[in-house]
């Protein structure tokens, strides 16, 4: 018996795209989904694709960015803190 498997990478927080992509991927009723990394780290979107790939059930490796990635998160606690203190 076959499984069919996705594979995606290089997201760098375009939502946009990954909605599309995901989409195909239902669209061909794949099984497992695996995320290569370097997801967040981008211009677009990076929180929102945060809540797609967290929204989804797939396996996460950590992507060369990994280090950009973190200092984002680190940037994302800093601005949810000062927007609590407002």
């Amino acid at each position: 018996m076959k499984r069919k498997i996705a594979i995606i990478s290089d997201i760098y927080g375009n939502s946009h795209a990954l909605k599309a992509v995901l989409k195909d991927i239902s669209r061909r009723k794949v099984e497992m989904i695996i995320n290569l990394g370097d997801s967040v780290y981008g211009p677009l979107d990076p929180l929102g694709t945060i809540e797609i790939l967290m929204s989804n059930e797939m396996i996460h490796i950590k992507g060369r960015l990994l280090y950009s990635k973190l200092l984002f998160l680190f940037w994302v606690d800093i601005e949810l803190y000062k927007n609590k203190m407002l």
